[in-house]
């Protein structure tokens, strides 16, 4: 059976294997069978996946799916759902969700929690906040989950800072990630990034998406980069904000991204300036990935003016920077991406070569 090499993740299981939901205990285990079951339903590439998965009105962008299949992070069930019927096996979703629960449910028992009697919220807690505490500790999840969201984000933060830190921690994914935002919002970014990064990273991004702009921003420059990665290949409403993040930062999260990914951002989200400058920091060789991704997909902003959006980054660049980038592409490639621009900073393309 012929593979697709588009949205290549991993090693592909050999040909033939069936995938067999009910055996998976870790998440390693779920990404093989997953990839067991791209490869029975006929190895599609993850931009096929994703136009079936729309056909049942379910989201499965490329990057998701790839994620989904690299086995280092457990995918959301959403994500789940949506890979499944996009392979055409929706009859054996239940199986599949069982699969899912099994690890999920193991995940959350080997996350480390931090020492008991330790408080995840910084601030000495009010007198009423330590009664309060007290009374959401005797609740059953869903009692104790509408009291949270009912009072306001101050009090909130308040209770969650009189109580134990592992049960607060809990207690906050039991709230819609809006409701937790507005309680993170209350505190200082590094205090925020801090509790964000003891979250699982598909709750945190949930979390992330839900803030303000202006929050986004501060936190996105306080987290690690992974996280903040994982994040931009969930949703993109938050990939603005990446201009105005420290640039050692916005490299360091760019870099982590899938080049697809990079380069949408650069075409349609992220300023013309700003893109240069990162271009300018990372590697040569993904500089010029990327800019190979961009002549490809060539569909943004500028088509109408007759120019590849990579010949305009590459304008807004340093000529010797332009240089180094240009000699790793391909002449051919070169001559496609200015278009109707013989010339750039006065050299012809072809003498760069």
């Amino acid at each position: 059976m012929a593979r697709s090499t588009v949205g290549h993740v991993g090693t592909m299981p050999p040909d033939g294997a069936d995938p067999a939901p009910h055996t998976v205990t870790a998440i390693d285990d779920l990404a093989s069978e997953l990839k067991k079951l791209r490869i029975a339903s006929g190895a599609p590439s993850l931009a096929i996946l994703e136009r079936r998965a729309a056909a049942h009105q379910l989201p499965l962008p490329t990057s998701t799916a790839s994620n989904a299949l690299s086995g280092r992070h457990l995918p959301g069930l959403d994500v789940m759902r949506a890979f499944v019927y996009a392979c055409g096996a929706e009859d054996q979703w239940p199986a599949w969700k069982a699969a899912w629960e099994r690890v999920a449910a193991s995940h959350r028992r080997s996350r480390p929690r931090p020492p008991a009697g330790e408080r995840l919220f910084p601030g000495a807690p009010a007198p009423h906040a330590s009664r309060s505490g007290a009374m959401l500790n005797d609740m059953a999840r869903p009692e104790a989950t509408r009291f949270l969201e009912a009072v306001e984000p101050s009090k909130a933060l308040g209770i969650l800072a009189a109580t134990e830190s592992g049960r607060a921690l809990e207690m906050l994914t039991w709230v819609k990630p809006k409701s937790a935002a507005k309680i993170l919002k209350k505190l200082p970014p590094e205090d925020a990034a801090r509790i964000l990064h003891k979250l699982e990273p598909e709750k945190a991004g949930r979390i992330l998406n839900e803030t303000s702009q202006k929050a986004a921003r501060r936190l996105l420059g306080e987290v690690e980069p992974q996280l903040a990665a994982q994040v931009l290949t969930t949703g993109l409403n938050l990939v603005p904000c990446l201009a105005h993040v420290r640039v050692e930062q916005a490299v360091r999260i760019l870099d982590l991204l899938d080049v697809k990914r990079v380069a949408f951002v650069f075409e349609y989200r992220v300023p013309l300036d700003v893109c240069a400058n990162l271009l300018t920091l990372t590697t040569t060789e993904r500089a010029a990935r990327i800019l190979l991704e961009l002549e490809q997909s060539w569909a943004g902003r500028y088509k109408t003016l007759g120019k590849h959006y990579s010949a305009y980054l590459l304008e807004a660049m340093e000529p010797a920077r332009v240089e180094q980038i240009l000699a790793l592409i391909d002449p051919a490639k070169v001559e496609r991406i200015f278009h109707h621009d013989e010339y750039v900073f006065g050299m012809d393309p072809h003498d760069l070569h």
